[in-house]
């Protein structure tokens, strides 16, 4: 599980807006609510943060995701996208390039908006 504190989760909204003649905002919303969790880790060994991106790259660039939204206070099912991945290598061996863990390594995933 992430580290406290390091597993915000954010909600965008696209909108349709423009103002009127006063200068007042006139808009709505367009689609739906999308999702965005960011998953980080103070620490991490190479071997599970190799694992989980390695999940990533050998084919689950999307996925469904069983969650629990924020928003709404109930488990949600969506589709989802890996987006940014960090880390900083900590104690790099010379000779086989190998870090001994990582610091500040995260993930985002996103909702892919699919209905």
């Amino acid at each position: 599980y992430p580290t406290q504190g390091k597993a915000p989760f954010t909600t965008s909204r696209m909108v349709d807006s423009a103002r009127n003649a006063q200068g007042t905002m006139v808009g709505r919303m367009v689609g739906r609510s999308v999702d965005k969790q960011e998953l980080g880790w103070q620490t991490i060994s190479p071997e599970l943060w190799w694992e989980m991106n390695r999940w990533f790259e050998e084919g689950h660039f999307t996925f469904y995701c069983h969650y629990f939204s924020h928003n709404l206070g109930r488990w949600e099912t969506r589709m989802f996208y890996l987006s940014d991945v960090t880390c900083s290598p900590v104690n790099v061996d010379a000779a086989t390039g190998m870090p001994e863990y990582y610091e500040d390594a995260s993930f985002s995933v996103v909702d892919c908006g699919v209905i």
